[in-house]
């Protein structure tokens, strides 16, 4: 009758063991996810800041000033000639869409950085 005691004390103590390594290693796994979720978090922060520095750079040449009016009365005033027309024009343009583009990828990394900032 002890050894059966015995034996059902070792068979519990043997299942608890089990378990214990089942929840080590799905912790292992918790953390291993954390850590991932973590670290994309902090790459997508500092992606958003970059973006928002050159926003911040380039805005100056394309907010506020309209430039391709400026140029245009450059050319019909004889200070440019046509070819220095269409370089700036370029310039300018090419400019523009940067300043586009990198407001749209600044859009999208906040909306990234918002997922986990809701509350559920």
């Amino acid at each position: 009758m002890a050894a059966n005691k015995i034996d059902r004390i070792n068979r519990e103590i043997e299942k608890t063991r089990e378990k214990i390594t089942e929840y080590q290693n799905k912790l292992k796994g918790l953390e291993a996810q954390k850590t991932e979720a973590v670290q994309g978090l902090r790459a997508e922060y500092i992606r958003a800041k970059s973006f928002k520095e050159q926003i911040a750079a380039i805005a100056p040449a394309v907010e506020g000033v309209n430039n391709m009016a400026l140029l245009r009365r450059a050319l019909d005033g004889g200070e440019l000639t046509l070819l220095e027309y269409l370089q700036e024009s370029a310039f300018f343009i090419q400019a523009i869409r940067e300043y586009i583009r990198l407001n749209h990828d600044y859009a999208l990394s906040l909306a990234s950085l918002n997922r986990y900032s809701t509350a559920k």
